[in-house]
């Protein structure tokens, strides 16, 4: 809606300000969460956790791809891979 001036009324602006802040905050929240993870399990200096955060996702690197399939519940061997 457009008030008699032809500028937006406050409460829409109030608005737009408040969804767009929400946004990013949920934004900046989730790169925190899956920084804090990778740290967590070890997975990666502070520096590379922060990219994965950003990223949102793990390097895909061979152990990586290893505790994933182990985690999944393959068989893995890793004498079995060297062969």
């Amino acid at each position: 809606m457009r008030g008699s001036g032809g500028h937006l009324m406050d409460w829409e602006e109030d608005l737009a300000q408040r969804v767009t802040g929400r946004a990013a905050g949920q934004a900046q929240e989730s790169v925190a969460v899956n920084a804090e993870r990778a740290r967590a399990e070890g997975l990666a200096s502070r520096s590379t956790a922060r990219a994965i955060g950003r990223r949102g996702s793990l390097p895909p690197t061979p152990e990586w791809a290893r505790r994933a399939a182990a985690g999944a519940g393959y068989d893995v061997d890793p004498l079995e891979d060297a062969a």
